[in-house]
C-alpha cells in the first residue's frame, strides 16, 4: 500500500489531502476532516494563530484564536 499525503497550509484554511495508490490505475484522494468548535466536521481547518498576552503568554491555533 502506498499513502501520499499533500498538506495545504493556506493564509486562511488549511487542508490535508491523502492520496492511496493501493491500485495504481486507481488512485483514490479524500480529505482530511477537521471537527470544528460546534462539533461539526469540516474540510478545511483555521489557519489563524493569536499570540495572547493580557493575562500570561500563550499561543492559540484555528478557530479558537
Amino acid at each position: 500500500m502506498a499513502i501520499t499525503v499533500g498538506l495545504d497550509f493556506g493564509t486562511h484554511q488549511t487542508k490535508i489531502c491523502i492520496e492511496d495508490t493501493a491500485d495504481k490505475q486507481n488512485p483514490n484522494y479524500s480529505f482530511w476532516k477537521f471537527e470544528d468548535v460546534d462539533g461539526k466536521m469540516q474540510l478545511v481547518c483555521p489557519s489563524v494563530v493569536q499570540l495572547n498576552e493580557v493575562y500570561d503568554v500563550h499561543l492559540v491555533l484555528g478557530s479558537t484564536a
